[in-house]
């Protein structure tokens, strides 16, 4: 009579009074949607009665250690942890037989438990930014993954099974790990696995492919693994010979006598034979190189051949460097590199230089530059930059930073500047430039505004952010009508792209 139940008297602060109180935060009837970005370091064992729970996000923490009573939750179907310190993962994550996702990114995992076989549903797993060392042979029972995500740890070999038990995977990514190519190559499975990634991203082709400079310029992916840099080419393809557009990585071991062409360009140009080929430098205003080009009898694969070593030779190409080639439907190439830095490489300056010294080529330097203008690229040389994050960028709040390569701070005087603009997705976030001197001259920074800017766009350790210059702006004047304005895109490290 007049009396309510002890559930409905239970008020938000009711709760938070008995939490000061008793020292112990009962999160059952709390009704909490999310924990992330917060202090948390631990989390209560009673957590397990919580069974009803699908969706667990706990980012951006403290948290070192789970409690076994995780695997109670039987419905849960996402958990997400990433970014605290957790050493390992309790035995019964095992138990959590409806979990379609769980992400541990960025953590101090060194191994992932063999239990882990046990997660039968799940279809993605990313463990990005650890020191794992070895996968549990256990993950081949996971019939229905479908993405595994493995970057930044210390993976050399993956269970031999994997591609042939796995039969729905169609991502792995294994960037900075001492794992080869060769090796993920002989598991066996790996000529299914490559049919089933080919047949998922041929069926993407209409939507997402990319021939335009703009395009490709916010959708590039500097992930140095096989398998990311084919899943690019694979969207890039399927348009026609002229204009086509693809990029190559140099990868530390590759030939130094060939170069492969992506499979998709080699199908398009069909019964066209392509044997000789013509390669030139954008801006560089020299003659175009003569390349062979031949056909793999065994593998049916397509490479540049006898002339490609002298012309790599002669451009300085380097283990690294990102080389985007356009083809103009006359066996010839125009071949764009961006090196190290993260910026294009200027070759019109590099043959300025070499004329000064008195080894130059027999084309001027003034020729360089006449062609350079006829195609425009003079205004674009040192217009953008990429860069993939690592933990440095993510730290705490007050600790996070973003190093902006010399050659481009120096082109748009970064040294002049206060700050920068970002836009992306339709919204911009203000970015305060912190300076400092270092030995090879000033260093500049994005600094303040960039926690921000990461935070309300989700990034995490092995997204590849490409920022290109939108607008210069004044240094003369302020307001925000002559601001230094960025366009930013990011290649999330499970494939997909905001812009």
């Amino acid at each position: 009579m007049g009396c309510c139940s002890s559930r409905s008297a239970d008020s938000p602060a009711s709760r938070v009074t008995r939490w000061r109180s008793t020292g112990i935060v009962a999160l059952r009837d709390a009704r909490l949607k999310v924990l992330a970005g917060n202090l948390v370091e631990s989390i209560p064992a009673n957590i397990g009665y919580l069974r009803n729970l699908k969706i667990l996000t706990l980012d951006r923490n403290k948290i070192s250690v789970l409690p076994e009573e995780l695997g109670s939750l039987s419905n849960l179907q996402q958990l997400s942890i990433s970014q605290n310190s957790l050493s390992r993962l309790p035995k019964s994550v095992g138990d959590l037989r409806n979990m379609l996702l769980l992400n541990v990114s960025v953590n101090k995992l060194i191994a992932l438990p063999e239990s882990i076989g046990g997660c039968s549903s799940l279809e993605e797993l990313q463990a990005n930014g650890n020191s794992i060392e070895d996968v549990p042979s256990s993950i081949c029972n996971l019939v229905c993954l479908k993405s595994l995500s493995l970057n930044g740890n210390k993976i050399r070999q993956l269970p031999q099974n994997l591609l042939k038990d796995c039969k729905a995977l169609q991502n792995i990514s294994l960037h900075d790990n001492p794992i080869s190519m060769d090796q993920f190559q002989q598991m066996d499975g790996f000529t299914e696995f490559e049919a089933r990634r080919r047949k998922k991203f041929d069926k993407q082709i209409d939507s997402n492919v990319m021939m335009s400079s703009t395009a490709l310029d916010e959708g590039i992916d500097l992930n140095y693994q096989k398998t990311n840099s084919q899943i690019m080419e694979d969207q890039m393809a399927n348009i026609r010979s002229t204009d086509f557009e693809f990029f190559r990585i140099i990868l530390p071991g590759s030939s130094k006598t060939k170069l492969k062409l992506p499979y998709k360009f080699a199908r398009e140009l069909g019964d066209r034979e392509l044997r000789e080929a013509r390669l030139r430098v954008a801006g560089e205003g020299r003659r175009p190189w003569d390349v062979k080009v031949f056909d793999d009898d065994v593998s049916g694969d397509v490479y540049l051949g006898r002339g490609w070593q002298e012309f790599a030779r002669a451009h300085d190409l380097r283990d690294g460097h990102f080389l985007v080639f356009r083809y103009d439907g006359a066996a010839a190439f125009t071949v764009t590199v961006f090196d190290e830095t993260m910026c294009r490489r200027d070759y019109r300056r590099r043959h300025h230089d070499a004329a000064d010294s008195g080894s130059s080529s027999s084309d001027s330097s003034d020729a360089a530059a006449a062609t350079a203008a006829a195609e425009g690229v003079g205004d674009v040389a040192l217009s953008q930059f990429a860069v993939t994050l690592r933990q440095c960028n993510l730290e705490d709040k007050q600790a996070q930073y973003l190093n902006v390569p010399m050659e481009f701070q120096e082109a748009h005087e970064y040294a002049k500047r206060e700050k920068v603009v970002l836009r992306m997705r339709g919204e911009a976030w203000t970015v305060r430039l912190k300076h400092s001197r270092r030995e090879r001259g000033q260093r500049t920074a994005f600094r303040y505004g960039w926690h921000r800017f990461c935070v309300d766009n989700g990034l995490a350790i092995g997204d590849t952010c490409f920022f290109r210059v939108l607008r210069e702006g004044d240094l003369r004047r302020g307001g925000g009508a002559d601001d230094h304005v960025l366009k930013v895109a990011v290649r999330k490290a499970d494939g997909t792209t905001l812009e």
